[in-house]
């Protein structure tokens, strides 16, 4: 992950924002960091589910049950039909 992460100015947009949002995941948990970069991601790329799904964790974990709500709901919304959704 670290490699990956020191490469991700070679690769696409999308994969810089999943390289980054699994870094500061995975390697430093800045959760901060980590949901800025979902932000980022989810602005960018609205109709991919994957930012939204891991928001809802993301802010689970912090305490803040009303923002992971919203998240899940909109994970649920964009992909009815993935596991990852439930």
């Amino acid at each position: 992950m670290k490699e990956a992460f020191a490469l991700r100015d070679r690769v696409s947009e999308l994969e810089k924002l999943y390289i980054e949002h699994h870094y500061y995941d995975i390697v430093t948990g800045e959760i901060e960091k980590e949901i800025e970069t979902l932000e980022l991601y989810r602005s960018t790329y609205p109709r991919d589910s994957t930012p939204s799904n891991n928001l809802a964790l993301a802010y689970f974990f912090i305490g803040q049950p009303e923002k992971s709500l919203a998240a899940a709901q909109e994970t649920l919304r964009l992909a009815p039909d993935h596991q990852m959704s439930y």
